[in-house]
């Protein structure tokens, strides 16, 4: 509902045109409801036959195109543009980076690890002598940030507690951070697209290896995504990760 009213205020002020980036059918089935008379979209399967212009898929059985590659074919017909530049914020490179940023958000259950092990997470980092750690977490979160924040209680740690920050002031951390940990959820994105070496777990969902290349996924051992797999990726292999990529980066 909130998604119908924000498309017909747009309506409302003239909007005939609307570009969805996302392969859900429902934002289509809103758009034609509303009567957007130029709707462009990625349309895969059925979506297609609510379609008419720079559609991506030209059939059902064209070969299916990961999430960033659709968008892309979609924005290389409609604006007409041979080459899509990449995505990463400009800041200033003298910035300071001295925090760690640990990711408890997420946008449902089944992104979420395990307290525990986020808390293992946390010591592993100390002892690479970091002190500083941005605990990236929203108003849902608040308990475990508390939680996490008290089991360090007697320990000289500086936490910045972002349940109750607004995001003008976290990206004002974000971009002070080193290495991002933590769950797949906007926050991965943000710092992917501030460059920042980011190791994410992915349990529900497959990582896409196009995406960026400061994504470092921590995925199940099976390579089976389900609601449940997170919770199957144990500390220790997190740990073997964490040190290759200390290795690797000379940290």
């Amino acid at each position: 509902m909130k998604i119908f009213k924000a498309l017909a205020k747009a309506r409302s002020l003239g909007a005939n045109e609307i570009i969805i980036l996302h392969q859900s059918i429902k934002y289509i089935l809103i758009s034609k409801l509303l009567g957007f008379k130029t709707i462009e979209a990625p349309g895969q399967k059925f979506q297609r036959f609510f379609l008419k212009k720079n559609r991506v898929y030209k059939n059902f059985l064209s070969k299916k195109l990961p999430p960033v590659d659709e968008c892309k074919y979609l924005a290389k017909e409609i604006f007409s543009v041979q080459k899509i530049e990449d995505n990463y914020f400009l800041f200033n490179h003298n910035i300071n980076k001295k925090y760690i940023a640990i990711a408890i958000a997420t946008s449902g259950p089944e992104k979420f690890w395990i307290v525990e092990n986020y808390i293992k997470v946390i010591n592993y980092f100390l002892k690479k002598g970091f002190k500083k750690i941005l605990l990236l977490s929203g108003k849902n979160q608040s308990p475990i940030e508390t939680n996490i924040c008290n089991h360090f209680y007697s320990q000289n740690i500086n936490f910045i507690k972002t349940s109750n920050l607004n995001i003008k002031k976290i990206i004002f951390y974000l971009k002070k951070t080193k290495i991002y940990f933590g769950n797949d959820t906007g926050f991965s994105h943000l710092a992917a697209s501030l460059k920042i070496p980011s190791l994410v777990i992915y349990g529900d969902c497959e990582p896409f290896n196009n995406y960026s290349k400061f994504i470092f996924p921590i995925t199940p051992k099976n390579k089976i995504f389900t609601h449940n797999s997170i919770k199957n990726i144990s500390f220790e292999q997190v740990r073997n990760q964490l040190k290759f990529f200390f290795k690797k980066n000379n940290l």
